[in-house]
């Protein structure tokens, strides 16, 4: 709270602010909705590999086409706005990807590798 400049009292709002958010959150309430609906289950899958993948697409796009610098980036309000949506967009695609191709069949791998482990050990503690 100290770095964002907020006193006792501003911590204290800020705080019973988080504690009701989460006390909505973990209730089956009719608000929960905005909290608990297809999109945030898709976000909360993929979120490892946006955690993994953002930085590196945010240094490319910085690098190689997003220029501060250029009057097509400075022009507009709209031109900003179109660039994060297609920012998110392309954050969002190769998270899906990732999660896809890498994430889900090295869980299925890892949950193999475990049965097949498990299945010896079991054997071995019953023929003792």
């Amino acid at each position: 709270m100290i770095v964002f400049g907020l006193n006792h009292f501003g911590a204290l709002v800020f705080s019973i602010f988080a504690f009701l958010l989460v006390y909505l959150m973990s209730n089956d309430l009719p608000i929960n909705v905005i909290f608990n609906n297809r999109f945030t289950r898709f976000i909360g899958k993929i979120s490892y590999s946006m955690y993994l993948w953002h930085y590196l697409i945010l240094g490319w796009l910085a690098k190689y086409l997003i220029n501060p610098n250029s009057s097509f980036f400075v022009s507009s309000p709209a031109i900003k706005i179109i660039s994060i949506f297609l920012v998110i967009l392309t954050v969002i695609l190769t998270s899906w990807a990732s999660y896809v191709l890498v994430e889900k069949p090295s869980i299925n791998l890892g949950r193999c590798l475990i049965k097949k482990i498990k299945a010896p050990l079991k054997t071995v503690a019953v023929n003792i």
